[in-house]
C-alpha cells in the first residue's frame, strides 16, 4: 500500500508526505479494523537511517521497502454517515 514510503524523502523513492497526512490514514485504518499497531513502527525507522546511516547502510535498510511509485489517497466527509473514506 505504501504506508511505508509516506514520510519518506522523495529523493529516497518515497512520497514525502507529512505526519498530519499518516495520521489520517492510521485514523481511518484503525476505523475500519487494520492491524494498525504493526503501523506505529514505522514512520521514525527509515527516516532514522536516512539521517544517521551510512550509504551501505542505507541501501540494505531501503531494499526492505517494497517498491512504490506513487500513492493515492483521498479524503473526503461522508456527511450522511459522519466518516472519512480513503479510496
Amino acid at each position: 500500500m505504501g504506508i511505508d514510503s509516506l514520510l519518506i524523502p522523495e529523493e529516497h523513492g518515497g512520497l514525502e508526505a507529512g505526519f498530519v497526512t499518516v495520521a489520517a490514514v492510521w485514523m481511518e485504518l484503525g476505523r475500519l479494523g487494520a492491524p494498525t499497531y504493526v503501523l506505529y513502527q514505522l514512520p521514525g525507522g527509515f527516516n532514522t537511517f536516512l539521517r544517521e546511516g551510512t550509504q551501505e547502510q542505507i541501501d540494505k535498510i531501503m531494499a526492505f521497502r517494497a517498491p512504490v511509485s506513487r500513492c493515492g489517497t483521498l479524503l473526503s466527509l461522508n456527511r450522511e454517515r459522519d466518516r472519512m473514506l480513503v479510496v
